[in-house]
């Protein structure tokens, strides 16, 4: 499979997967040789959803069910970005108090500079 990144949005957006028999591909650079067929995904405004049902439809590819460590794994994960996000919003407030402090020092230096003048 290869898919080619350029700067022109206005261009196209395709994947080409290369399909050959299995254990064919010795390395990358072999792919142009060995390959049986050659398809080509547009992926220009589509969902991922879509783009990957027809890439498993061309190449027959199945689901793939996560086993119970996988899941304990993403439960994991999901338990540090929510861990993540409030420690997030705790430092933003943590640093808007600071910055309020701050700013009512340095209007009272400004007053004070002010009335010593």
């Amino acid at each position: 499979m290869e898919v080619d990144h350029t700067e022109d949005q206005a261009g196209p957006a395709t994947m080409r997967v290369l399909i050959a028999q299995a254990n064919a591909f010795k390395n990358q650079h072999d792919s142009e040789k060995i390959s049986d067929r050659e398809e080509v995904i547009d992926m220009k405004h589509r969902t991922d959803e879509a783009i990957l049902e027809d890439l498993t439809a061309l190449t027959g590819g199945q689901q793939v069910e996560p086993t119970e460590q996988e899941r304990d794994e993403l439960r994991t994960i999901e338990a540090q970005r929510m861990r993540s996000d409030r420690d997030r919003a705790l430092q933003a407030e943590v640093l808007a108090k600071r910055r309020r402090e701050q700013e009512i020092l340095e209007q009272a230096r400004q007053g004070a500079l002010m009335q010593a003048a």
